[in-house]
């Protein structure tokens, strides 16, 4: 059925007191009647209620920020009570810098293509997991990133799974020394690579390690390069984990002075150790040891590494090349773990063949963000053109799309990228740049039918019109779809007349106004109310008594334009607007001849011919002055009699007809600077007529974009300030 109606009750919401209203969705068959408008002035309520909506899709609770201790009432329904979910709404600023949108990667026409390639990812992952577990307890180092960064960077590489795949034959035929009993961490730290960095220490070390070699040399069974302590470890547990010597074989140990045959893996064992004794035993060697130890024991932060050495001394050869040590440490974990490691390495072949299909198949794809762009680069008037450059990353790994920009002139392109171009962009082409990331958003959700209420808070705000346009076309192209409704804010009256115009009917048009209590919206009776009213009170004069006087601005206007400033009916026409000496004689007959003649109407005829004009526009001031809300038409009457009461109370005031009787351009202003150098003025009046020069416009021009200064202005104020100079000339009587 979809959303029909939606009820909203807002008391305390951002400084809005009280706004009670229902927008109608539910006008089928009419033209879009899934979207509203609301025109609301600057201070009205357009931030707030957008704010308001703002929190309910975040499941955040308004407030009034100023008193915070008001209760609030947010309530938002649809037709059957029921109130709308965060993810049923959806808030688009003016403008955000930071906003950039994560839903590229939804917008993509083949869905299986992801699917596919997010499989094959899990499975490597997976087994990428349980490598890197296994790495982490040989290592000691719990960051599973830094294992993989430093494997990469170890054996030349930028991808840990290249990296791992290239070393798959290295593993197989690794016979190295065992190294994996030693953590990386143990070793592979700040502290022990400056202290190796030191060139005496290295001097010590060299030493250590050339008697070493020298005793190794000279050992009966060990062979540098070949046959190490380590090698014959790593011999010993291979043996007897196969169970060699209890299937009762034996082997033949080798040394200068003859063959010795063992037979169990104690005995093997037994002369190992000795050897070894015999050489770390050597008075020499254990005195280069102390001198190096020494050099350790100095820095408090090494005695850990000392215990390691003291109790490794095998180790400290090593130490020499730790470029050399470092691959041969992550190659005896590796090793260790070959049937974990093959496991990744046969799961990674195997889906890489398959991911160049995958991927090459991405890259042909024709996705719904292409429309994006090209609609963007089609429709706004922007000096650059948009690419994706990397379709393929973002349909199958959802990563955010790099776009790239393209400049061009008559002499040549360049491209550059979004945080280059920002810093060039004038803040309405960056503005329109945010408009796409906006596009991402709402096209998301048209490709999953999420039915959303977009508040649309003066997106056009600060544009040229040729993109003013291309957003309004954009938010028609939105309005098609069933399950999207819009509530399109605007302090922009002429582009809430061009959303009339071009995509809504009136009834949907409402005005925002601010009492003291609330604020109320006011439905548009009639399209002529925004898009002509001038041609609507011609065609009614007769009809709706006041719209002859609200004509007086207008028309006096045309002939300002058309003809001279001294044409009888222009002086007459000043004359109904301003205290002039023949003001109090002019009647509606007066009136109604000008009519007759300006609109070509000889059969106008107004009612009550021999009132005073004067008379008859504070006649409807004082009635328009008790409404809560007043239209266009009233508003401007009701300027008429503020300025009208104004003039009067000055000229009152001043006292000096032959002052008054010299003015010549606009008279208001003229009177007002007269006023306030009287001696007797006063700051009370003062203030009150400041009020009427910043509320009433000295002219009212001729097309209706050029009414929105009196749109603005808040009914009650407009009232209350005639209240006041009716009661300030009474006063004076």
């Amino acid at each position: 059925m979809g959303l029909e109606k939606l009820d909203i009750n807002f008391k305390n919401c951002y400084g809005i007191n009280n706004l009670e209203f229902e927008f109608d969705f539910s006008q089928k068959g009419t033209r879009r009647s899934n979207v509203h408008a609301i025109y609301a002035s600057n201070g009205v309520m357009k931030s707030s209620f957008a704010e308001t909506f703002r929190d309910l899709s975040r499941g955040e609770k308004p407030s009034d920020r100023i008193f915070p201790e008001r209760k609030t009432i947010c309530r938002v329904k649809d037709q059957n009570g029921t109130s709308l979910k965060e993810e049923q709404i959806y808030v688009i600023a003016p403008y955000d810098d930071l906003f950039e949108s994560d839903k590229v990667s939804l917008l993509v026409a083949k869905r299986e293509l992801k699917d596919r390639y997010d499989i094959i990812h899990q499975e490597i992952y997976e087994k990428r997991e349980k490598l890197l577990e296994a790495l982490k307890i040989f290592s000691k180092i719990r960051n599973p990133e830094d294992i993989e960064q430093i494997i990469s960077s170890t054996f030349g590489g930028t991808d840990f799974l290249l990296s791992l795949y290239n070393l798959e034959e290295c593993i197989s035929s690794f016979n190295s020394d065992d190294l994996s009993k030693y953590s990386y961490s143990d070793i592979f730290n700040n502290k022990i690579i400056d202290f190796l960095k030191i060139e005496e220490n290295r001097r010590l070390l060299a030493e250590y390690i050339d008697k070493y070699n020298e005793l190794i040399e000279k050992s009966d069974f060990l062979r540098k390069g070949l046959f190490t302590h380590n090698n014959a470890s790593n011999v010993s547990n291979s043996l007897k984990s196969n169970g060699f010597f209890l299937a009762e074989h034996s082997v033949v140990l080798k040394s200068r002075t003859g063959e010795n045959q063992i037979n169990s893996d104690k005995d093997f064992n037994k002369i190992i150790d000795t050897e070894k004794e015999k050489i770390f035993s050597n008075k020499e060697l254990m005195t280069k040891f102390n001198s190096l130890d020494k050099a350790i024991t100095k820095n408090e932060d090494l005695r850990k590494f000392r215990k390691l050495l003291e109790n490794n001394k095998e180790l400290i050869p090593e130490l020499m090349d730790l470029g050399k040590l470092n691959k041969k440490m992550w190659l005896s974990y590796l090793k260790k773990e070959e049937g974990i490691y093959l496991e990744l390495i046969n799961k990674y072949k195997s889906g890489k063949r398959e991911i160049e299909v995958i991927v090459s198949e991405a890259k042909k794809e024709i996705s719904d963000w292409d429309h994006v762009i090209d609609k963007f680069n089609d429709r706004f008037f922007v000096p650059f053109k948009i690419e994706i450059v990397n379709k393929d990353d973002v349909i199958l790994k959802g990563d955010v799309e790099t776009l790239e920009f393209i400049f061009e002139d008559s002499k040549g392109s360049k491209n550059t990228t979004k945080s280059e171009i920002k810093s060039i962009l004038s803040t309405g082409e960056k503005k329109a740049l945010y408009i796409l990331d906006i596009i991402y958003e709402i096209e998301a959700r048209k490709k999953t039918n999420q039915e959303t209420v977009f508040i649309i808070d003066d997106i056009a705000d600060s544009f040229d019109y040729k993109n003013k346009y291309a957003i309004l076309e954009y938010l028609m192209d939105i309005s098609k779809e069933d399950f999207f409704y819009e509530i399109i804010l605007t302090h922009n009256f002429d582009f809430f007349r061009t959303i009339n115009s071009r995509l809504i009917p009136h009834y949907n048009c409402h005005i925002a106004e601010r009492t003291e209590s609330a604020v109320q919206l006011k439905t548009v009776k009639s399209k002529s109310e925004i898009q002509r009213p001038f041609k609507d009170w011609i065609k009614n004069l007769s009809e709706v008594e006041h719209y002859s006087v609200a004509i007086i601005p207008f028309l006096r206007n045309i002939i300002e334009y058309t003809r001279d400033t001294n044409d009888p009916n222009y002086l007459n026409l000043t004359s109904m607007l301003h205290h002039k000496d023949n003001t109090r004689n002019l009647k509606i007959s007066d009136l109604e001849l000008i009519l007759i003649k300006e609109f070509n109407e000889p059969n106008l005829k107004l009612e009550n011919g021999d009132e005073k004009i004067l008379d008859s526009i504070l006649e409807f001031s004082d009635e328009f002055s008790c409404l809560n809300q007043l239209s266009l038409d009233q508003k401007i009457v009701l300027s008429m009699g503020i300025r009208l009461s104004a003039e009067h109370l000055m000229i009152q005031l001043i006292n000096d007809p032959d002052f008054v009787k010299g003015i010549k351009g606009p008279q208001t202003g003229k009177l007002f600077e007269k006023y306030k150098k009287l001696p007797n003025s006063d700051n009370y009046t003062i203030k009150l007529l400041e009020k009427v020069n910043l509320m009433t416009p000295e002219n009212i021009h001729l097309n209706s974009f050029m009414y929105e200064p009196i749109i603005d202005l808040s009914s009650d104020h407009l009232c209350k300030l005639y209240k006041d100079l009716k009661i300030l000339n009474q006063s004076i009587l």
